[in-house]
C-alpha cells in the first residue's frame, strides 16, 4: 500500500472543509490538556511517564503546544538545524527553562524529576528569589536546577485544634482547598504566560550547543500532517518539525500503547491518546521509528541506534531476541527480498497494468509468507501477530497485488492479515486506520452493506479510529474513514 501516492488535494479540500480540528478531536481537554499521567524515575531506565489510573483506548493523555515548530511544503525533509535557528531567534526564559529539563544525551538528564502539571513552577520561584536577592544578575541562572517537587501545597484533614475534623468540617475544608488550588493554578498559569513572554538569557555558544543537543534527541517531525484530519479541518497539509517538551518525555517501544500526531492549523498542538487499555502504574510509550517499526529486530535497532543512540529492550524486542536462529534469519530475508525485488516489481506492474507481473510477484510473496507461517507455528500464539508485523511489507505486497488485480475475496483475506499485524504493534497509527478503512470497503463490496462480515469490519474500523481520534459521532467517523481510504492509495 503506497502511502505516498495521493489524490489531488484540491479535489478533497473543497468538499471536506467541515470543522476546526480541535472542535471534534479535543472536546475532552481544549487546546492544552494533561491527563491522568505522571513523570517517574523507572529503575534501570531513567525518566518515564506512567498512568495514574486505568485508561481506555482513545482517551486523551496529552495536548500540548510546541516550544517551536518549522514547517515546509508536504514531503519536505526539514533539518534540526532549521529548528535550532527558529528556537534561537525567539529564545525566551520559558524555552531556556525547558532546555534544562529535557534529555540532552547525558545520563544525568534522564534522572531529573518533573511534575507535568506544573513543570517549571519551582524554577520560576527560584528565579524570582534570585532576581530579588542582593547582587542578583537576573536571568542568567534561570532554570539551572531541575525541579524536584510539584510545587503544590500539602493538605490534610486535621482541624485547628489538632484533632480529626468532622465530616462536615472535612467537606468544608476540601471545598476551601479546592478553591485555593484553583486560585493558585490560575496564578501559576498567569505567571507562566508572563514567563513565556520574558526574553531569555543571551544566546551564547553554550546555549546554542545545548539547544542543538536537546533538539537532536527530542524533536519530532513528519513529512505531512494527518491528511484526513487536515482535510476535515480545511487545512493544507505541510511537513513539520518541532519540539513539544511534555511529549518528549515519553519513551519508545516497538509495540507502543499510545499514539501521537500533530493537530493541523496555526497552533500545532501535539495530541497523544491511549491506543490500548493501560493499567494504573503502566508506562506510556510511543514509537520513535515510523516505517522501520514494521521491520525485524536488527533493522529496528540499527535505525534507533543511528538516530537516537540507544538499543531498545521493549517486550517485542526481547521476544525477537529469543527466536530460533532460523526464524530470525527468515524474517530478515523476507524483509530484504521485499525491499530489493517484490516492491520495485510490484510498483512497475501496477503502473503498467501488467497482470502477469502482478500475479508473479504475489505468488512469490505468498510463498515466502508460507515459510514464515510454518515457522510461526512453533512460537507462542500471543507472539505470532507481533512477529508477523516484522515482515509486514511482504503481507502488504500480497494485499496490494490482490487489490490491483481486482480480486476482492483475496484482498479481504490479505488486508485482514495486514490489519492484525498493524493493530499488534502500531495501534491508532495512520497505517492502522488506513488499512481498517480499506478493508471495510472491500468487505462491504464482497458481502454487502449490512452483512455480518461488513458490520465486523466496520467495528474494527471504528476501534482503529477511536484509538487515533477519540470518541466521535458516527457521521464524523464515517467521514474520517472515507478520507483515510481515499487520500492514501
Amino acid at each position: 500500500m503506497n502511502l505516498n501516492v495521493r489524490v489531488s488535494w484540491q479535489q478533497t479540500i473543497t468538499t471536506a472543509s467541515e470543522a476546526p480540528a480541535d472542535a471534534f478531536l479535543l472536546s475532552e481537554g481544549g487546546t492544552h490538556f494533561i491527563g491522568p499521567i505522571k513523570v517517574s524515575i523507572i529503575e534501570g531506565k531513567g525518566r518515564g511517564v506512567l498512568a495514574t489510573e486505568a485508561i481506555s483506548p482513545g482517551q486523551l493523555l496529552l495536548c500540548v503546544e510546541p516550544l517551536g515548530v518549522v514547517t515546509g511544503p508536504e514531503q519536505t525533509s526539514l533539518s534540526v538545524e532549521q529548528l535550532q535557528v527558529s528556537l534561537a531567534s525567539s529564545y525566551s526564559s520559558h524555552t531556556h527553562a525547558w532546555l534544562q529539563q529535557l534529555y540532552d544525551g547525558s545520563e544525568e538528564s534522564t534522572q531529573a524529576a518533573l511534575d507535568l502539571q506544573h513543570p517549571l513552577l519551582q524554577q520560576q520561584q527560584q528565579q524570582q528569589q534570585r532576581q530579588h536577592a542582593p547582587g542578583s544578575n537576573g536571568l542568567q541562572d534561570a532554570a539551572a536546577t531541575p525541579a524536584t517537587s510539584n510545587g503544590s501545597p500539602q493538605h490534610n484533614s486535621i482541624g485547628q485544634n489538632g484533632t480529626q475534623s468532622t465530616g462536615q468540617q472535612q467537606q468544608q475544608q476540601q471545598q476551601q482547598q479546592q478553591q485555593q488550588q484553583q486560585h493558585q493554578h490560575q496564578q501559576q498559569h498567569q505567571q507562566q504566560q508572563q514567563h513565556q513572554q520574558q526574553a531569555g538569557p543571551a544566546v551564547t555558544d553554550a546555549v546554542l550547543q545545548r539547544l542543538m543537543d536537546v533538539v537532536r534527541y527530542n524533536a519530532y517531525g513528519d513529512r505531512h500532517d494527518d491528511l484526513a484530519a487536515a482535510a476535515l479541518a480545511g487545512q493544507q497539509p505541510v511537513a513539520l518539525l518541532g519540539l513539544w517538551p511534555q511529549f518528549s518525555l515519553l519513551n519508545h517501544s516497538c509495540a507502543p500503547n499510545a499514539i501521537n500526531w500533530v493537530l493541523p492549523g496555526a497552533v500545532r498542538a501535539m495530541v497523544v491518546r491511549a491506543a490500548r487499555h493501560i493499567a494504573p502504574g503502566e508506562e506510556l510509550t510511543i514509537s520513535y521509528l515510523g516505517g522501520p517499526q514494521l521491520l525485524p529486530l536488527d533493522a529496528r535497532r540499527e535505525a534507533l541506534g543511528s538516530a537516537f543512540g540507544f538499543e531498545c529492550g521493549c517486550p517485542r524486542c526481547r521476544a525477537e531476541e529469543e527466536l530460533a536462529p532460523g526464524l530470525a534469519t527468515l524474517l530478515q530475508d523476507t524483509a530484504s527480498r521485499v525491499a530489493q525485488s517484490f516492491s520495485p516489481r510490484l510498483k512497475r506492474g501496477m503502473a503498467s497494468g501488467d497482470r502477469q507481473q502482478l500475479m508473479e510477484v504475489r505468488r512469490q510473496a505468498a510463498a515466502m509468507m508460507t515459510m514464515v507461517y510454518q515457522q510461526l507455528r512453533r512460537v507462542q500464539p500471543s507472539l505470532r501477530e507481533q512477529l508477523l508485523s516484522s515482515c509486514y511489507s511482504c503481507v502488504e505486497a500480497i494485499a496490494d497485488a490482490d487489490t490491483a488485480l481486482g480480486d476482492d475475496e483475496a484482498a479481504a483475506g490479505s488486508l485482514g492479515k495486514c490489519l492484525k499485524a498493524a493493530a499488534a504493534v502500531t495501534p491508532g497509527s495512520d497505517l492502522h486506520v488506513i488499512v481498517a478503512s480499506k478493508l471495510e470497503e472491500v468487505v462491504g463490496r464482497l458481502h454487502g452493506e449490512g452483512s455480518l462480515q461488513q458490520q465486523q469490519a466496520w467495528q474494527a474500523c471504528v476501534e482503529a479510529h477511536v484509538a487515533r481520534y477519540g470518541q466521535l459521532d458516527q457521521a464524523r467517523l464515517r467521514r474520517l474513514a472515507e478520507l483515510n481510504r481515499t487520500l492514501y492509495v
